[in-house]
C-alpha cells in the first residue's frame, strides 16, 4: 500500500478508527519513509460539537508534528438541494474534499480507516438493497489512490489497542442514533450474527475476498463476451444472437454493460431491465422494449439491437426519412445519400456475356428493356422484382424477410426502378429480366464508389 518516498493524506475525524489508523501510520513511518499529512472534514452537521472535534484533531496532529488542514461543509444544505439523505451527501462531499486535497499535494495516496466491521455493515447494507456480486466485496484494499490500510482489522481489535496506547478520540453521538440505517445495521444486527459465530466479522471479510478474486476471472469472461458479441455501428450496439450459448450470467453483464454505455450511467438501470433485453432474443423480428434513457431494444435477425431514440419513436410513431428520388435520363454522376456516388455508362455491347462483372456494386443491365422512367429512391412497400428467367415475382417485403435484412437497413435501401418495378436492389440482388442477354444491344452499366472500400 505504501511504498518509500510516497505521499499519503489520511482522513481523519476525531474518533476511534482514524486516531488508530492515524498513530499506525505515524510508526510505520519509522521503518520506511513517507510524507505524512492529514485532512478533516468538518460536516456543519452537529454545530458547536463538529468544531471541537476539528479542534481535537488539529491540537493532536500538533502535538504529533503532522501537517493538517482542515475542510468545512455544508451538508445539511447539500443533501436538501441534492434530494440526497445526511449519509450520502456526507460521504461524497467528504470523497470530494479527500480527492481534492490529493490532487492539491501532487496526486498523494488517500488512507482511510474502514475496518472489517464497516466491510460486514456494508455488504449487510447492500445485500439487503438487492446487488451483484460488486456490492458484496464492496471494500477493497487498494481502489486507485485508496487505501484502506485497516481493513482487515476488527472493531474489537481497533479498541484494544487504542485502550493499550491510552489513546483519546472523539465519540460522534449520531453513531448511536438507531434511525440512520447504518448505525441499525452496525447497533443491532451485526451483534445479532456474532452471537450466531462469534468469528462472523471475520468470515464476512474472507467471503468478500474469495468474491473479489472469483469477479476477476468473470470480468475477464465478460470482456471477452463484449468482444466476440457486441458490435458497434454509429450510436447503435448491436448484440449477436450467439450470445444465448453463453452462461446467463454473462449475458446479463454483458447486456447490463451496453445499457449503462448508451444511458452514460448505471442509475434507474435494473435487473428486470437486462431480462427484459434477454427476452428479446426469444422474441420474433420485429419485437421491441422502450427502457430508461430512450432506449429502445429491437429483435433482429442476427440478435437484439440497442439505441437511444427520441420521444417521438418512444411513442410508437415512425420517423420520418428523408426523401431521396433521382431519375437516371443515361450517362450520370449522383451522390446518394451516404456519400457514396453513383455513375453510369451506356455503350454498345461488343464484349462477350462472360465478361459481364460480377461484382456487388457494378452491374450491367439491357438498356433497352430498362430506359424508361428510370430513378433511384428508396424501396417502398408496393415494390417488387422479377426473381428469375420464367417471369415469377418477388415483393421487396419478402425480399428482405427471406434475407433477414435488419429493419433500419430496410429502410435506408436504396433501389433502382421504374415505378414499382425495382432492377437492382442497390449493393444487393439485381432483377432477372434487367440482365444482359445474347439480345441485348446497349448496355446500362452501374457502378457505386463507396469512396474508402475496394468492391471485390
Amino acid at each position: 500500500m505504501i511504498l518509500e518516498g510516497d505521499s499519503v493524506l489520511v482522513g481523519v475525524s476525531g474518533g476511534g478508527d482514524s486516531v488508530c489508523l492515524l498513530s499506525l501510520l505515524r510508526e510505520f513511518r519509522k521503518e520506511i519513509p513517507f510524507t505524512l499529512r492529514v485532512l478533516h472534514v468538518e460536516h456543519g452537521i452537529r454545530k458547536e460539537e463538529s468544531v471541537q472535534d476539528m479542534e481535537f484533531v488539529e491540537d493532536l496532529c500538533a502535538r504529533w508534528e503532522i501537517p493538517c488542514k482542515s475542510v468545512r461543509l455544508e451538508v445539511p444544505a447539500y443533501a436538501k438541494k441534492e434530494g440526497l439523505s445526511m449519509e450520502e451527501a456526507a460521504r461524497k462531499l467528504r470523497y470530494e474534499a479527500l480527492y481534492e486535497g490529493a490532487e492539491r499535494i501532487g496526486g498523494a495516496k488517500i488512507a482511510v480507516a474502514h475496518h472489517a466491521n464497516d466491510l460486514m455493515e456494508t455488504m449487510l447494507f447492500f445485500l439487503c438493497r438487492g446487488c451483484g456480486i460488486k456490492g458484496l466485496y464492496p471494500m477493497e484494499p487498494v481502489s486507485g489512490q485508496l487505501i484502506r490500510p485497516l481493513l482487515c482489522v476488527t472493531k474489537a481489535e481497533i479498541e484494544e489497542y487504542l485502550k493499550n496506547e491510552k489513546l483519546q478520540f472523539c465519540i460522534d453521538a449520531t453513531n448511536e442514533d438507531t434511525v440512520y440505517t447504518r448505525n441499525r445495521i452496525r447497533k443491532e444486527i451485526i451483534p445479532i450474527l456474532e452471537s450466531v459465530n462469534e468469528g462472523a466479522v471475520e468470515h464476512f471479510f474472507r467471503t468478500a475476498n474469495r468474491l473479489r478474486q472469483a469477479d476477476e476471472v468473470l470480468q475477464k469472461a465478460e470482456a471477452a463476451a463484449l468482444l466476440n458479441y457486441v458490435g458497434k455501428e454509429g450510436a447503435d450496439l448491436r448484440i449477436g444472437g450467439e450470445i444465448v450459448q453463453e452462461p446467463i450470467y454473462i449475458r446479463q453483464q454483458v447486456v447490463r454493460k451496453c445499457l449503462s454505455d448508451l444511458a452514460g450511467q448505471k442509475k434507474d438501470l435494473t435487473g428486470q431491465h437486462v431480462e427484459a433485453v434477454l427476452r428479446l432474443f426469444g422474441s420474433q423480428v420485429g419485437s421491441f422494449i422502450m427502457l430508461p434513457y430512450q432506449i429502445r431494444g429491437e429483435r433482429e435477425y442476427e440478435g437484439v439491437r440497442l439505441y437511444r431514440t427520441e420521444a417521438a419513436q418512444e411513442q410508437g410513431e415512425k420517423k420520418e426519412r428523408p426523401g431521396f428520388k433521382k431519375p437516371i435520363f443515361g450517362e450520370e454522376n449522383l451522390v446518394l445519400p451516404d456519400g457514396s456516388r453513383l455513375s453510369v455508362r451506356i455503350f454498345e455491347k461488343n464484349e462477350r456475356i462472360s465478361e459481364i462483372p460480377e461484382k456487388s456494386c457494378t452491374k450491367w443491365m439491357d438498356y433497352d428493356i430498362i430506359k424508361n422512367k428510370l430513378e433511384v429512391r428508396y424501396c417502398q412497400p408496393e415494390d417488387f422484382f422479377v426473381m428469375d428467367a420464367v417471369g415469377h415475382k418477388k415483393t421487396i417485403k419478402k425480399f428482405f424477410v427471406d434475407e433477414k435484412i435488419p429493419k433500419k437497413q430496410r429502410e435506408e435501401q436504396l433501389v433502382l426502378a421504374s415505378e414499382s418495378h425495382v432492377f437492382w436492389v442497390l449493393g444487393r440482388r439485381m432483377a432477372e429480366d434487367a440482365k444482359v442477354t445474347g439480345a441485348t444491344r446497349r448496355i446500362m452499366e452501374i457502378s457505386i464508389d463507396k469512396g474508402d472500400k475496394t468492391d471485390e
